[in-house]
């Protein structure tokens, strides 16, 4: 089929609408362009073998329309078939293509002439999409926010194929929609790209209509956050390489062919949710996937450990202490200022998609919250800090006021990882968390740290510094991946927080803030009794053995929303499933890694210098507390998903309490032994506790096959004893011990069936 350009054009706009299947949606459009205030000179339906009534439902619309009509009819699959067919009707001097979804007001096509009149060197202007149901004020954003953009990228497109205003003779002269030229996907994107070549593209803030956002799956019309990225950033000499290799290439694999456009999941919501659903089939499949997803963290998050005791190598003993010290409190008023926001998402997301709300509602909400938060502290700690008040600590007193300016700067894009990430996981994609910033945000402070240093920084400014670059850096990539996820989201609200939302996130924020104190009492009350010395010691075994903790902390947020999204009738027939399963993923890998720290701990803590290489009983007792905790410690996780985070809270509450006073009483007696010791007893505590809770309830959630796990612990337990009393190993001993040790849990995992469901392929039916 050729598209010509014409000698010459009537005047006005002929309107291209596509439709498939859309009599719901076609009579509003429809009425929308016949009260314009600038009639269109013709309406040109191209019918893409519907197979309802949609054609019946036009024409009783314009029957009697003072505005001309054409209906064809393409039978060639796609909605690019569809326009190729309506270019060869076109007859006037403009044209709009738009959706079917779609409507617009009143002025649209009177104020798009204008515009072209008042600028002739344009070839097409672009309308903003909004949704009828966001408020006035998050509407005048969101286009405030688009035009800005289309300012900054003057040569990009930022609006979907609802609302494409073009001039026809440059429209058809570049080709128009051509399957021979874009047979994919992102046709409005790409057919802007050569709009180029013949004037500029155009927005005007008035210039605007409102789509239908009844696609809840875009998945196989949409890029990817590599393809977006780089369709933004590219210049535009790279543009044709762009679409017509790279791209290209990409959508041919992955088939994303105009006829994907056709898909309308909508339309089969309700025969899916009459149809009967293996709820835990879906769950276990998630968690499998996501166990992978934190196995491979864990093999990353070794980067970030290494670094750091290649911080404490490089640096001075006593500025590394305070720096992991001024660290872990940032990370705590991070915590204070987030609210449990972050933690309430995992919840609140899914309870979106229950009630029929946006999918995104709630993240730009607790991001506004918590970022005027972090900048009152951020003022309040540097005011403070001109002042000199933070010298009434000896341990601090070193620091400089852009030193502490600059530490608690870092507050600002660590409050936003904690919301962006709090948004992935609820919306179950725990895998952006665990590779940005439990990894990549983790090593990039210490590397950007050592590069400052070599550079002539002084350590005490290399080390804020490092940190504030690198959480800057994940919360911009974190943000594109959340923006990826939720297409559609405003980040600039003025909207207040959901209430449900904050009444659910409020008591885990307390518990986040207690849970903070209790992680840094004992390294704070080594730096009080002991001094800077013993404490940067002290905090690199805590570095080490807390590599087994980000285990367990990595799988709250993977169970805690198929907890949540769990009804009661569920507990007793798949919580013990679910929990168990959980249990013997993260118990397995930590002892992947206790087995390594056990049988090389002098070599571990002898990179960090042989000043380090002391108490080896105190890494023992970390690293048996944490193992402690990976077993019987999620069982907070299945509370506070039950909803019952007010006892969490009591219980975190209690605990500190409890820290406190077991750290004062041990410390001064048995050094750095007291302050491990201290830590396992509060542990213990924990557990037995929050597990006597839930046989209150009803609820045992152990399979006796995590009786394997337990034989593994007590074989590390005892191995840990034999190796600092009985016996002392050769290196090359201790080497075959760890393979033996491996492979007996690798098989242990293979038994188990753990991965089972990654590995095995569907069955055809």
């Amino acid at each position: 089929m050729e598209i010509k350009a014409k000698e010459s054009y009537l005047p006005g706009f002929t309107v291209l609408i596509p439709f498939y299947n859309e009599r719901k949606f076609l009579p509003r459009l429809l009425q929308s362009l016949l009260v314009q205030t600038r009639l269109p000179a013709k309406l040109i339906l191209i019918d893409n073998a519907s197979t309802d009534d949609s054609v019946d439902v036009a024409k009783k619309v314009l029957e009697n329309s003072p505005v001309p009509y054409e209906i064809l009819r393409e039978e060639r699959k796609g909605k690019a078939n569809a326009l190729e067919l309506g270019c060869t009707h076109l007859e006037t001097e403009y044209t709009l293509c738009t959706d079917a979804d779609t409507w617009f007001p009143p002025h649209t096509l009177e104020l798009a002439e204008k515009r072209f009149v008042e600028n002739p060197d344009y070839s097409c202007y672009l309308a903003f999409g909004l949704n009828e149901e966001w408020a006035e004020e998050e509407q005048k954003n969101f286009i405030q926010k688009c035009y800005n953009l289309s300012k900054h990228f003057a040569d990009r497109c930022f609006s979907g194929g609802y609302g494409h205003f073009y001039r026809t003779d440059p429209f058809l002269k570049c080709g128009g929609y051509s399957t021979k030229i874009w047979p994919f996907t992102l046709m409005d994107h790409e057919i802007i790209h050569r709009m180029l070549k013949y004037g500029k593209r155009g927005y005007d803030k008035e210039l605007w209509c409102y789509t239908s956002f009844r696609r809840v799956n875009r998945k196989s019309v949409r890029w990817n956050f590599t393809e977006r990225f780089l369709y933004h950033n590219l210049p535009s000499s790279a543009m044709g390489w762009f679409f017509y290799k790279f791209l290209w290439r990409r959508f041919e694999k992955r088939k994303l062919n105009g006829v994907n456009l056709r898909e309308q999941p909508w339309q089969n919501v309700a025969a899916q949710e009459s149809a009967p659903k293996d709820d835990f089939a879906t769950d276990k499949k998630y968690l499998m996937r996501s166990s992978l997803f934190s196995v491979l963290g864990t093999i990353f998050k070794v980067a970030g450990p290494v670094l750091m005791i290649l911080v404490a190598r490089i640096f001075d003993k006593e500025i590394f202490g305070i720096y992991v010290s001024v660290q872990l409190l940032m990370l705590m008023l991070s915590r204070v200022a987030v609210l449990g926001l972050d933690k309430g998402l995992h919840w609140f997301i899914p309870q979106n998609r229950l009630e029929g709300r946006p999918a995104y509602y709630g993240v730009a909400e607790s991001l506004r919250r918590v970022v005027l938060i972090a900048v009152l502290l951020f003022v309040v700690g540097s005011v403070s800090s001109l002042f000199g008040l933070h010298h009434y600590s000896t341990s601090l007193a070193m620091l400089s006021p852009l030193d502490v300016s600059l530490f608690f700067g870092s507050l600002i894009p660590w409050v936003m990882i904690h919301v962006f990430s709090g948004a992935s996981e609820g919306n179950r994609k725990p895998q952006y968390k665990i590779f940005v910033n439990d990894f990549a945000v983790a090593t990039l402070a210490p590397l950007i740290a050592i590069v400052l240093h070599f550079c002539g920084m002084p350590g005490q400014h290399a080390l804020p510094l490092g940190l504030l670059i690198a959480n800057f850096i994940g919360a911009i990539i974190l943000g594109g991946l959340v923006q990826s996820q939720f297409p559609n989201i405003l980040f600039f609200t003025k909207r207040k927080v959901d209430a449900q939302l904050f009444r659910y996130a409020l008591p885990l924020g307390f518990s986040e803030v207690v849970v903070s104190l209790l992680l840094r009492m004992d390294l704070w009350m080594v730096l009080l009794f002991l001094g800077p010395g013993p404490a940067g010691v002290y905090a690199l075994m805590v570095t080490i053995s807390n590599g087994l903790r980000t285990i367990s902390l990595s799988y709250a947020p993977i169970l805690l929303p198929v907890v949540a999204g769990m009804r009661p009738e569920r507990y007793g027939k798949d919580l013990k499933a679910t929990y168990s399963y959980c249990v013997a993923m993260v118990t397995l890998i930590q002892l992947f890694i206790g087995f390594f720290i056990v049988l090389f701990p002098d070599e571990i803590l002898m990179i960090a210098g042989k000043s380090f290489v002391r108490n080896p009983e105190v890494l023992g007792i970390l690293l048996f507390g944490n193992l402690l905790n990976g077993f019987f410690g999620l069982s907070g996780t299945v509370i506070n998903g039950m909803g019952n985070s007010r006892f969490m809270l009591k219980l975190n509450v209690v605990t500190l309490v409890f820290s406190l006073i077991a750290n004062a009483l041990l410390i001064p007696r048995f050094g750095l032994a007291g302050a491990a010791f201290a830590t396992a007893s509060y542990q213990l505590l924990q557990c037995v506790w929050m597990n006597v809770y839930l046989v209150r309830m009803g609820y045992w959630p152990y399979n006796i096959s995590l009786l394997a796990q337990v034989f593994w612990i007590l074989v590390l337990l005892g191995l840990y004893i034999g190796a600092n009393t009985v016996f002392h190993l050769e290196f090359y001993q201790d080497v075959l011990l760890y393979i033996a040790a491996t492979l007996g849990l690798l098989f242990t995992l293979w038994r188990q069936g753990l991965l089972d469901s990654l590995f095995t392929k569907k069955k055809k039916k």
